[in-house]
Protein backbone atom coordinates (compact mmCIF):
# COMPACT_ATOMS: atom_id res chain seq x y z
CA UNK A 1 0.00 0.00 0.00
CA UNK A 2 1.44 3.38 -0.98
CA UNK A 3 1.42 6.16 1.58
CA UNK A 4 1.86 9.23 -0.59
CA UNK A 5 0.03 12.46 0.07
CA UNK A 6 -1.37 14.14 3.15
CA UNK A 7 -3.13 12.25 5.92
CA UNK A 8 -6.54 12.42 4.22
CA UNK A 9 -5.13 11.20 0.89
CA UNK A 10 -3.49 8.30 2.76
CA UNK A 11 -6.85 7.56 4.41
CA UNK A 12 -8.45 7.36 0.94
CA UNK A 13 -5.87 4.73 -0.03
CA UNK A 14 -6.34 2.79 3.22
CA UNK A 15 -10.11 2.83 2.80
CA UNK A 16 -9.89 1.61 -0.80
CA UNK A 17 -7.57 -1.19 0.27
CA UNK A 18 -9.84 -2.16 3.18
CA UNK A 19 -12.93 -2.18 0.96
CA UNK A 20 -11.10 -4.34 -1.59
CA UNK A 21 -10.27 -6.83 1.16
CA UNK A 22 -13.76 -6.78 2.67
CA UNK A 23 -15.86 -6.68 -0.49
CA UNK A 24 -18.24 -9.65 -0.42
CA UNK A 25 -18.87 -11.74 -3.54
CA UNK A 26 -22.13 -9.98 -4.48
CA UNK A 27 -20.83 -6.43 -4.02
CA UNK A 28 -19.36 -4.51 -6.94
CA UNK A 29 -17.36 -1.31 -6.88
CA UNK A 30 -20.43 0.36 -8.38
CA UNK A 31 -22.09 -0.22 -4.99
CA UNK A 32 -19.67 2.33 -3.53
CA UNK A 33 -19.90 4.69 -6.51
CA UNK A 34 -16.73 3.61 -8.28
CA UNK A 35 -15.56 1.48 -11.21
CA UNK A 36 -12.60 -0.07 -9.35
CA UNK A 37 -10.49 0.27 -6.23
CA UNK A 38 -8.23 2.75 -8.01
CA UNK A 39 -11.27 4.74 -9.15
CA UNK A 40 -12.61 4.78 -5.55
CA UNK A 41 -9.27 6.08 -4.25
CA UNK A 42 -8.92 8.73 -6.96
CA UNK A 43 -12.52 9.86 -6.42
CA UNK A 44 -11.96 10.08 -2.68
CA UNK A 45 -8.80 12.11 -3.22
CA UNK A 46 -10.56 14.42 -5.70
CA UNK A 47 -13.38 14.98 -3.19
CA UNK A 48 -10.80 15.81 -0.53
CA UNK A 49 -8.91 18.15 -2.88
CA UNK A 50 -12.15 20.10 -3.53
CA UNK A 51 -13.14 20.15 0.15
CA UNK A 52 -9.74 21.30 1.39
CA UNK A 53 -9.85 24.39 -0.84
CA UNK A 54 -12.89 25.60 1.13
CA UNK A 55 -11.28 25.18 4.56
CA UNK A 56 -9.60 27.83 6.66
CA UNK A 57 -6.17 27.05 8.05
CA UNK A 58 -7.65 25.96 11.40
CA UNK A 59 -10.35 23.86 9.73
CA UNK A 60 -7.75 22.20 7.51
CA UNK A 61 -5.63 21.32 10.53
CA UNK A 62 -8.68 19.84 12.30
CA UNK A 63 -9.67 17.86 9.19
CA UNK A 64 -6.16 16.43 8.86
CA UNK A 65 -6.28 15.41 12.53
CA UNK A 66 -9.59 13.61 11.94
CA UNK A 67 -8.11 11.76 8.96
CA UNK A 68 -5.09 10.83 11.06
CA UNK A 69 -7.30 9.52 13.89
CA UNK A 70 -9.46 7.60 11.41
CA UNK A 71 -6.39 6.05 9.76
CA UNK A 72 -5.38 4.67 13.15
CA UNK A 73 -8.70 2.85 13.68
CA UNK A 74 -9.75 1.81 10.17
CA UNK A 75 -8.06 -1.57 10.55
CA UNK A 76 -10.09 -2.16 13.71
CA UNK A 77 -13.41 -1.90 11.85
CA UNK A 78 -15.09 -5.15 10.93
CA UNK A 79 -15.84 -5.65 7.26
CA UNK A 80 -19.54 -5.28 8.04
CA UNK A 81 -18.94 -1.93 9.75
CA UNK A 82 -16.77 -0.65 6.92
CA UNK A 83 -19.19 -1.70 4.20
CA UNK A 84 -22.14 -0.20 6.08
CA UNK A 85 -20.42 3.20 5.94
CA UNK A 86 -20.06 3.13 2.15
CA UNK A 87 -22.97 1.05 0.85
CA UNK A 88 -26.57 2.22 1.16
CA UNK A 89 -28.89 -0.60 2.24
Amino acid sequence: MGACGDRCEVLCQQTGDALATCRPEGMSWADVGARSRANFVSGCRADWDRARLELSSGELSAALDVCDDTSEVIDELTCEELISIYVDP
